[in-house]
């Protein structure tokens, strides 16, 4: 079986309806875990680029033999308009690992490339 391909800085990928991603609404002071749905956080159903990717979260659930290993995971911004703006917001999820927020079957739809002036 062939894994998928990890995101790299730089891909810009579309959520769909149904994925589950880590996001903190400007109207809260925390992150939780949200389901994308037509219902609740459809504002998330867009494209977005990938600011940074890292292998973390690992760590020990009920006791020393509970272990779960590091996954990949990934920082996107959304993008409006297929341009980059600070301003919008932030989420994130991980590819591999066992996490509430997976996308393991996300693809890249293209590239792109920051450059400063």
């Amino acid at each position: 079986m062939n894994s998928p391909k990890l995101l790299e800085v730089g891909d810009v990928v579309e959520l769909k309806i149904g994925q589950k991603v880590y996001y903190k609404p400007k109207e809260k002071s925390y992150t939780s875990d949200v389901k994308v749905s037509e219902q609740n956080y459809e504002e998330l159903v867009r494209e977005y680029v990938v600011v940074k990717t890292e292998f973390s979260g690992g760590g020990y659930g009920h006791g020393m033999n509970d272990y779960y290993p590091n996954g990949h995971k990934v920082y996107c911004r959304k993008l409006n308009n297929q341009r980059w703006d600070a301003n919008e917001i932030e989420v994130n999820f991980y590819q591999t690992g066992s996490f509430t927020a997976m996308i393991q079957d996300i693809v890249p739809i293209r590239k792109m490339n920051m450059s400063f002036s």
